[in-house]
């Protein structure tokens, strides 16, 4: 309770403010707060609709908070109402929540402090993802509260009479005044680091650009190795734990290449810091001789003849060590104290946010590319039918992130006709991609049991993927390619489909002609049984082209959907001469590249079948002879 009492002249800072505002936007929550839990839940700042609730002091039994606290991990309720844990709680009984999620705010210390929490009146379903992102951004609310509570005890320092003693012999109110404006340097310096990105930026700003303001002739920014696994193993031997340490250029390429990777236990101030997590203080030189028999090799490689290195701790974990080095003593008084704490506070929170950028893409990027494995295992050959010419193509988005449920699938069924199918599971995520092999396993055993029109098709597919217990809503276009003897004689064919909220396929006549054949949509695969599902029907004249594509092809941020059709339009009527493969590519090319969603497009060219098979539609392929073929690589 100690450590949140000291945290509490810290509930006013506008940094808290911004972070409950950014949770409850991210997590699409009704209400987000940041509280801390003393004697009472105090309210440090809201979100949503919580918003101006900063200050608000309520009694523990009327708050869930304390449970995260207590549990020192992420607490989650769906369903509060029916949550044994809270049901009794005054929030739950006023139906205030009726989902909440929590993540604890640990302390500098260890200890956990209060939550950054949402809710909201309704039962909601929290996903895992959404558990990970609430826990990063309590750990950005903890450091922020550590933050923030550094520059009002560094602001409480200043004007104390104790400061009267000054730095380097120089009065109070001198010292007061150069402290007060490194840390408004400081606190500047804070803001730019919320611009970078990356590791590596990170390390060059603190070093190069952050030091500096402290006064400082040099230093170094240290963490364990990243390549060697043995270096963040706690277990391990310190002689076998190594530190990779970025010292400033000011120092030079002789000290930088001698202590740029050290083992942990180097008898030196940084390595005390790693270790030990404690602020390690070495005032002057002969402070520093006095330390170790290494210290007298750092005095000659660096000029600085006084060091003080302090942990970078994230969520009560030391992931670095700032060493800030001077060529001149040090007193390391009350307010100095405050702003290195500061400034280590800021770098600390600005390491825990492009660390946990880069777990994000390096799961992103596994994930990513597990799902689109599992996507061009299931993109199966294609048949080529008769004088019809099958391609597909299948491009991933940009964003690896984004991968997702995109995914197109053609087949023969036993009364003769061509299947062409072309769908999106909802998410782009790894659960997406396994949703949608699920649904195209059971869309393609339904196509070849049920022998009927699409409509019928996707009719059945409702009900087997709510008998088959397959949680995924997904829209499709199923389309049959048809052909009677009537037609036959007459070199026709029929394109016969149904769209489950599916874009419109699209059909470029033999003279370039392009049209949409935009019909009213039915609704989503997986939403509901039993719905009406309707077929529709256009003659295919020889030498025409079908395609059917995924959203991925025609969305675009900031534009609408009729935007992005007739972009669509206009690109296929253009390209409507080349033969089919340079036609999809030419698709691809112009419309898929740096798309945010993945592309799945399937498109078929009609032959006249008074001619042979033309060379460019290559050799006729039946269901036999695709057995003894492997998938094709797009």
């Amino acid at each position: 309770m100690h450590a949140a009492q000291r945290l509490l002249p810290a509930a006013a800072d506008p940094g808290l403010q911004a972070l409950a505002s950014l949770a409850a936007r991210l997590l699409h929550a009704e209400s987000a707060e940041v509280s801390l839990v003393t004697e009472v839940r105090t309210i440090a700042a809201g979100g949503g609709a919580a918003v101006g609730r900063s200050g608000e002091r309520t009694a523990l039994s009327e708050a869930l908070c304390p449970l995260a606290v207590l549990a020192q991990a992420p607490f989650v309720v769906a369903d509060a109402a029916g949550d044994e844990r809270v049901a009794h709680l005054g929030p739950v009984r006023r139906g205030e929540v009726g989902a909440y999620l929590a993540a604890p705010l640990v302390a500098d210390s260890g200890e956990a402090v209060g939550a950054l929490c949402v809710y909201q009146p309704t039962p909601r379903a929290w996903t895992p993802g959404e558990v990970q992102l609430l826990q990063e951004l309590g750990d950005a609310a903890a450091a922020q509260l550590e933050t923030a509570a550094l520059v009002h005890d560094f602001a409480t320092s200043t004007s104390s009479p104790d400061t009267a003693s000054g730095l380097d012999g120089r009065d109070g109110a001198s010292s007061a005044g150069r402290l007060s404006i490194q840390l408004g340097q400081v606190g500047r310096f804070a803001l730019s680091l919320a611009d970078v990105a990356d590791l590596e930026e990170l390390v060059a700003a603190v070093a190069e650009e952050g030091l500096p303001l402290l006064g400082c002739n040099g230093g170094s920014v240290a963490m364990p190795d990243p390549d060697d696994p043995r270096s963040s193993d706690p277990t391990a031997d310190p002689d076998e734990r190594f530190v990779i340490a970025r010292l400033t250029s000011s120092y030079g390429f002789s000290a930088q290449g001698s202590y740029g990777r050290l083992p942990l236990s180097t008898p030196l101030p940084l390595y005390e810091a790693a270790r030990t997590g404690r602020t390690v203080l070495v005032g002057n030189e002969a402070e520093c001789r006095a330390y170790s028999p290494e210290m007298a090799d750092v005095l000659e490689a660096t000029g600085s003849i006084a060091f003080a290195a302090v942990p970078l701790r994230v969520g009560g974990e030391v992931r670095g060590v700032v060493t800030c080095g001077w060529d001149h003593p040090q007193p390391f008084d009350a307010a100095q104290l405050a702003l290195l704490e500061t400034f280590a506070a800021q770098c600390a929170q600005a390491l825990g946010r492009v660390q946990a950028l880069a777990a994000e893409r390096a799961a992103a990027a596994v994930a990513a590319g597990m799902s689109e494995a599992l996507q061009r295992s299931l993109l199966t050959a294609l048949p080529e039918p008769d004088h019809l010419h099958l391609l597909a193509r299948y491009v991933p988005a940009a964003d690896q992130a984004q991968v997702g449920g995109d995914w197109y699938d053609a087949f023969m069924v036993r009364d003769g006709s061509t299947c062409l199918v072309v769908g999106d599971v909802t998410g782009h995520d790894r659960e997406a991609a396994v949703a949608m092999a699920q649904v195209r396993n059971v869309l393609r055993g339904v196509a070849h049991a049920v022998t009927q029109p699409p409509a019928a098709i996707l009719r059945s597919l409702d009900w087997a993927l709510r008998d088959l217990a397959v949680g995924a809503l997904s829209t499709a276009v199923v389309a049959k390619i048809e052909q009677d003897e009537q037609a036959a004689a007459r070199g026709l064919r029929t394109l016969r489909w149904s769209s489950a909220g599916h874009p419109p396929p699209l059909l470029v006549h033999p003279e370039g002609r392009v049209e949409l054949l935009e019909r009213a949509p039915d609704l989503l695969l997986g939403l509901v049984v039993d719905t009406d599902r309707h077929d529709h029907t256009v003659i295919l004249p020889p030498e025409c082209t079908v395609l059917l594509y995924t959203d991925g092809l025609i969305e675009r941020r900031g534009q609408d959907l009729q935007t992005g059709l007739a972009r669509l339009r206009q690109t296929a009527q253009e390209l409507a001469h080349l033969p089919l493969p340079e036609f999809c590519d030419g698709i691809v090319a112009r419309l898929a590249a740096g798309s945010e969603d993945d592309v799945a497009l399937l498109a078929v060219r009609l032959h006249p079948e008074d001619r042979p098979r033309p060379a460019e539609a290559g050799p006729q392929r039946l269901p036999v002879d695709l057995t003894q073929e492997t998938p094709t690589t797009l």
